[in-house]
């Protein structure tokens, strides 16, 4: 299954349960320096294997957000994935929850 199809089968899941978008973390609940494979949703999610980034997907936008260090390898990962990258901390670009808080 490549990424655009985990993402239409979310939003089709997303719209069963009425939910209008799922945020995906890089964390687990424990807050570890080292997340264990179960816990790595984002990266399945997205193809993105980064150590930081969060993912939102909402009924018509998936997007992923990450800092400085992973700009170019997120580019590259993303690329024909149905992602949008949003690079924080560069001017303009609004954290995950502004953006939440805005659409």
């Amino acid at each position: 299954m490549d990424t655009q199809e985990k993402i239409k089968g979310l939003r089709k899941a997303m719209a069963e349960k009425n939910l209008d978008a799922l945020m995906v973390p890089t964390d687990d609940p424990h807050k570890s320096e080292y997340v264990a494979g179960h816990w790595q949703a984002r990266q399945w999610l997205t193809g993105f294997s980064g150590s930081a980034g969060t993912a939102v997907v909402t009924r018509d936008k998936a997007i992923l957000w990450t800092d400085f260090r992973y700009y170019i390898q997120a580019e590259k990962q993303l690329e024909g994935s149905g992602f949008e990258l949003f690079r924080m901390g560069e001017p303009g670009v609004p954290s995950v929850m502004k953006w939440l808080k805005d659409i």
